[in-house]
Formats: structure tokens, C-alpha cells, sequence
């Protein structure tokens, strides 16, 4: 089975995801964009739901009050989105603290998230 090598672990070591799993996870714009901003995001600290919820909703388009829109991407992030790039490895999230770290060095998934 192939695996990719495009993500490694913050330890440097490789990780173990196949193509279908990355591309996978790379099929949702808001994952996408939850990924891209945590490649650029300087440091290790925690980011805030909200401060995602803020990026995704900045580059998407939608329909109706700017709250609703918030409000149901933060549902889909919490319930969707963020498990299943922890499901991966590839996020730490503390949904009661509402907190979500990288796990990888994402800079090379960059190219596939322009």
C-alpha cells in the first residue's frame, strides 16, 4: 500500500497516512482551510475554534446573516471537521477547551491548499 510523506509528525518522523486518507481529508473546503491555516499559524501554541471558525467563514461564500453562518460552521467544525483530522493524526483537538494544535509539520500540504 502506498503512503504518503507529504506530512511528518512534529517529532520529524514520517507519518502513515495513505493517498485515500489524505485526499480524504484534503475533499472539504472548510478542511482545507482549517489545514491551510495552521500550516502558516507561526508556533505550536493552541488556536481557538473560534479564530478557525473566522478563517473558514472569510473564505467561503455564503447565504444568509453572518451569525448563522458562523454558528453552523462552528457546528461542523466541532462535530465534522476537526475529529476527523484528529481521527488522523493530524490535529490535537480539546473540544471542552475549544482548542486545536497541529500535530504535523503542514507546510507541505501548502501546494494542494492554494
Amino acid at each position: 500500500m502506498y503512503h504518503s510523506t507529504l506530512l511528518e509528525e512534529s517529532d520529524g518522523s514520517s507519518a502513515a497516512l495513505s493517498k485515500d486518507d489524505l485526499f480524504g481529508l484534503l475533499s472539504d473546503h472548510r478542511r482545507r482551510s482549517v489545514l491551510r491555516y495552521l500550516a502558516t499559524h507561526s508556533g505550536s501554541e493552541p488556536v481557538g475554534i473560534g479564530t478557525l471558525v473566522d478563517r473558514v467563514s472569510a473564505e467561503g461564500a455564503s447565504t444568509g446573516s453572518a451569525d448563522d453562518a458562523d454558528d453552523r460552521i462552528r457546528i461542523q467544525l466541532h462535530h465534522n471537521h476537526l475529529p476527523k483530522l484528529e481521527d488522523h493524526d493530524v490535529i490535537e483537538y480539546d473540544p471542552a477547551r475549544e482548542r486545536v494544535t497541529s500535530t504535523r509539520d503542514l507546510t507541505p500540504l501548502l501546494p494542494y491548499l492554494e
